[in-house]
């Protein structure tokens, strides 16, 4: 960990300590809402750790904490309430990203016996296929692979350890995510191969990188807790992409194939990778024009009665979250936040 992480760690753990985020939440923040971001939930963790999953010990304690911390309600009604200016108590709302078929496998069972509602936001294309998102794909191979390192893009990156293999995916999607869509993909490619790996290989039934069938979609929805959004067809990153159409059937094809899955009105939308240089206007206009009325970023922060329902805050949660930063979260007790604050900026 480096100096800045364990200033953060240190921020955390004393915050949480004091109850005074609670405290603060409570007092001055209990209008607001905050909804919270996962993708992946696994029983055991990945060999080479990605922040997008977290083992579903650690999801049950976070679930145990909003339990008796906070009101959980489905996003749609949370954004309902903050809209009317109803809410009167702390009140969380929970989203995944993807649609992985572990969210049906390991998160639905924790949410059920605790009675947590919660939003999967399906990226359509994927549904019910042997094949998975891209960064998937290049966790999978860092992890498999035998290679000792990875030239690339005229770098040499060093596969020696745990470590670097997980510093090294976490760079290399970063650095990808700011190509355009068919650029990466074919980027994506060249990686596996240099790793060693089949760039077409099906996804096992067990990989932690499976997405969900149509069966686990109909379960979950016949819980009652779940419900359903869409998150494009391919999880294209929309301001990405130079074709205005192909961008507009992203969208519209997802929220169109939601609809089948679930035989339910599509109204909420994640935009992928979720910044506000991700997205823009137009793409806006366009969830409003297919009648979506509650869409989310990935922008840290809590929703307040006048935050666009098209633009909702989300924070993020992922692997090596403490318990203390969790619940500093849940109760908008953000370290980046508090110190921009703190700065005068």
């Amino acid at each position: 960990m480096n100096i800045k992480g364990i200033m953060k760690h240190i921020f955390y753990t004393c915050a949480s300590y004091s109850k005074l985020p609670r405290a603060l939440h409570q007092l001055s923040m209990r209008h607001s809402l905050g909804i919270l971001m996962y993708h992946g939930i696994v029983e055991e963790p990945l060999a080479v750790p990605d922040w997008c999953f977290i083992t579903a010990q650690e999801f049950k304690r976070q679930m145990e904490y909003l339990q008796k911390s906070v009101r959980v309600v489905s996003l749609r009604q949370a954004v309902k309430e903050l809209a009317a200016g109803s809410i009167h108590r702390p009140t969380v709302a929970l989203t995944f990203d993807d649609g992985y078929q572990n969210n049906h496998d390991a998160a639905l069972p924790i949410l059920r016996n605790l009675g947590l509602p919660a939003t999967v936001f399906l990226v359509t294309g994927l549904v019910g296929s042997d094949d998975t998102l891209w960064f998937c794909r290049l966790n999978q191979a860092l992890a498999a692979t035998r290679r000792q390192s990875l030239p690339w893009n005229g770098n040499e990156f060093y596969l020696r350890t745990q470590y670097d293999r997980a510093r090294i995916s976490a760079l290399l999607q970063r650095l990808l995510k700011t190509l355009p869509h068919d650029d990466m993909l074919m980027s994506v490619e060249e990686i596996l191969v240099q790793l060693g790996a089949d760039p077409g290989e099906p996804i096992q039934s067990a990989s932690p990188y499976r997405m969900l069938d149509t069966q686990a979609i109909q379960t979950m929805a016949e819980s009652g807790l779940i419900e359903f959004g869409a998150h494009t067809a391919s999880h294209v990153i929309l301001s990405r992409e130079r074709n205005r159409e192909r961008i507009r059937r992203e969208i519209i094809d997802s929220i169109r194939e939601t609809e089948r899955l679930t035989g339910l009105p599509c109204k909420t939308f994640a935009y992928p990778n979720g910044s506000p240089q991700d997205y823009g206007p137009d793409d806006v206009q366009l969830l409003e024009q297919m009648g979506v009325d509650v869409a989310v970023t990935t922008i840290s922060g809590p929703n307040m009665r006048d935050t666009s329902v098209l633009e909702l805050r989300r924070y993020g949660v992922g692997v090596n979250c403490t318990d203390s930063e969790f619940q500093c979260l849940v109760h908008h007790f953000d370290a980046k936040r508090i110190l921009r604050i703190g700065r005068g900026s």
